[in-house]
């Protein structure tokens, strides 16, 4: 890549920053469903099988929390699905999550207790 005398620098950032490979097909709807599905049934099979865990150590309000999650992530997928607008599915879920982590890590009994379960949560937002 040449640079020129003319080039702004944020001329020269945008051509450093635009995405290659497969990030650059992200404005086709098909690939942007089709990664939407995919992190939809993702995060909800991640969620369920959270939830497994946390019934089975005996922790069912911890568990429901998990699976309303899942049903917010699925319906996120739904409405998304259904109108196509990536806001409403982005937000139900960044909610979703957060909620679902501070929740559990109330529940649990703080950083001591839950395995510090706000850490391992925070990187699903």
């Amino acid at each position: 890549m040449t640079t020129t005398s003319q080039e702004s620098f944020w001329d020269r950032l945008a051509v450093r920053t635009r995405p290659g490979g497969a990030a650059a097909n992200v404005e086709n709807p098909r690939t942007i469903m089709r990664i939407a599905t995919g992190a939809a049934w993702a995060a909800s099979a991640n969620a369920l099988s959270t939830a497994v865990v946390f019934f089975w150590f005996d922790e069912p309000a911890a568990g429901w929390i998990t699976v309303a999650v899942t049903f917010a992530y699925l319906s996120a997928w739904v409405g998304y699905a259904a109108t196509g607008s990536s806001v409403s599915l982005t937000g139900i879920t960044v909610a979703a999550s957060i909620i679902d982590i501070v929740a559990i890590h109330w529940l649990l009994g703080g950083y001591a207790h839950s395995g510090n379960y706000l850490a391992w949560g925070s990187p699903k937002c």
